[in-house]
């Protein structure tokens, strides 16, 4: 496996003092421990309210049914696929063997059953499938998924979790939840709210028997208690390592592997109310000019982040044209003036809590950079679930008066036509403007198969986001897992709603 090495300096004094790996106090039995800041909202990852509060760690038990290969494609998993009609019928076949943790065969009737309970209960996913029409059973192995539409991103997305419709009907809701059964290459063997889940090997999966034979998924949200845990030995690996103590660890001899997911970190402006100071161009050019964001980057964060406009040179829509601001300080106190703002004024800003490392850094670094030009931020935490709900709040209130610091999604997603209008399109409930030329151009490129004309179609959207300042880019997530030396493990980039830990592709030196 290879290191992704970070090269860059750490903030003075935010390094933990180096202790070597102690991989001999790690736990005695031959159970794999992991620790991540991130705890389901249900074992029931088909009905999750929060994406990425499930797929980091359920997909090992509830597989999506298309998989991914190295780079973040889509390839086939459990099931082959064939696209007909241009896109707008999607035929899969299932590879034979597949089976349920319980020793069922998956069939059709499962993926369907999927497919309806999904749609039903995640919102996230039933907006991703807005141009779904019906499923169509050929027999017991074949399915097809029929769209009113093309639909690219379907198969980039690879957001539709399996699960079994025998189970529940047997089991019914109570015990589907509590005894989740899927098709992944770990069993569910126990779950302590609030601490743990355990998982158990399956040997009959359909990708070949996984290595490690048991693991332990601690919830831990502190990032240092997570740091601890590793350098005592009590943690083979964890999950969204905090980026100020990346560098020490690795020259600790820790092993480092990150990989560009979502999100993308940015201030987003509330513009719908023209009360609002940040309601004009000019003011949110001025706060785009008074936070030096590189040095958030280099110097709080370890240069662990990327830093984009928009989207990654890799990414169907990438704009080179498109540039960071630049930090002007004097230029920003100008333009604030020539708004009618010479003393600045008074900003709440909200920013999410918990779940990703380095967004309260951020938002206390924005916060100080603002002070010189007369802003005064008023800074408020919310968590994962309060900040999405906040957003459905404030969608096309006119007389809301808010800022965010908000991980949105923009670059180093599946499919960027989706991710730019699940939070620019003006039809999203996550919106909070009504700048024109971004909706159209999105939702068009949702629904168009050939790459470059849907590459133009996201460029000409987000540039309309670009020229007007609707957002600005702090920095694109690079998720870093750290583990003990004799661990490796590379995770998949640009998955949906973030890192996520396939235990199967670890490797352990013996």
């Amino acid at each position: 496996m290879k290191k992704l090495l970070f090269n860059t300096a750490v903030a003075l004094g935010l390094a933990l003092m180096a202790v070597a790996p102690n991989a001999a106090q790690a736990q005695s039995d031959d159970t794999f421990s992991i620790a991540t800041p991130i705890e389901p909202d249900t074992l029931d990852a088909l009905k999750t309210r929060l994406p990425p509060l499930v797929l980091g760690t359920m997909t090992n038990i509830n597989e999506p049914l298309i998989a991914a290969d190295a780079n973040g494609d889509p390839v086939p998993g459990m099931a082959d696929w064939t696209i007909l009609e241009d896109g707008k019928v999607i035929e899969f076949k299932i590879k034979p063997g597949v089976k349920f943790h319980n020793g069922d065969p998956l069939t059709a009737e499962d993926i369907k059953f999927s497919q309806e309970r999904q749609s039903e209960l995640n919102k996230f996913y039933a907006r991703q499938m807005a141009s779904f029409d019906h499923i169509e059973i050929v027999d017991d192995q074949t399915i097809r998924f029929v769209f009113k539409e093309p639909t690219p991103g379907f198969l980039r997305q690879r957001s539709l979790l399996i699960a079994s419709k025998k189970h529940f009907d047997e089991a019914g809701e109570e015990g589907f939840t509590q005894n989740p059964i899927g098709t992944g290459p770990y069993k569910f063997a126990g779950y302590k709210f609030g601490e743990y889940i355990d998982l158990e090997a399956f040997d009959e999966y359909w990708g070949g028997a996984p290595e490690i034979k048991k693991a332990r998924i601690e919830f831990i949200k502190d990032d240092q208690t997570r740091v601890a845990k590793l350098r005592s030995g009590e943690a083979d690996l964890i999950m969204h390592a905090p980026m100020e103590s990346v560098k020490p660890l690795e020259g600790d001899g820790y092993n480092i592997s990150g990989v560009p997911v979502h999100p993308t970190l940015a201030v987003y402006f509330h513009t719908l109310n023209p009360k609002a100071p940040w309601s004009d161009i000019r003011v949110r050019q001025a706060i785009s000019k008074a936070i030096d964001g590189n040095a958030i980057v280099d110097g709080l964060l370890g240069g662990v982040p990327n830093r984009f406009p928009a989207l990654g040179p890799e990414e169907i829509g990438y704009d080179p044209d498109l540039k960071l601001p630049e930090f002007d300080p004097a230029t920003a106190k100008q333009l604030l003036a020539d708004a009618g703002y010479p003393d600045g004024f008074t900003m709440p800003m909200y920013y999410m809590s918990g779940g990703y490392s380095g967004i309260k850094e951020t938002a206390e670094a924005i916060a100080l950079f603002l002070k010189p030009i007369g802003i005064d931020v008023e800074l408020q935490g919310l968590d994962q679930l309060k900040s999405v709900e906040m957003l459905r709040e404030l969608h096309n209130n006119p007389d809301a008066m808010m800022v965010g610091l908000h991980p949105l999604t923009i670059a180093s997603t599946p499919e960027a036509a989706y991710s730019i209008g699940l939070s620019f399109a003006t039809t999203s409930p996550f919106s909070l403007h009504n700048q024109e030329g971004v909706t159209e151009p999105i939702v068009k490129g949702r629904v168009t198969m050939d790459d470059e004309e849907r590459g133009e179609l996201i460029r000409e959207g987000i540039r309309a986001l670009y020229e007007n300042v609707i957002y600005i880019p702090m920095w694109s997530s690079v998720s870093v897992f750290a583990m003990q030396p004799e661990v490796s493990y590379q995770g998949i980039p640009r998955t949906s709603g973030g890192a996520w830990l396939r235990i199967n592709d670890i490797e352990v030196d013996q």
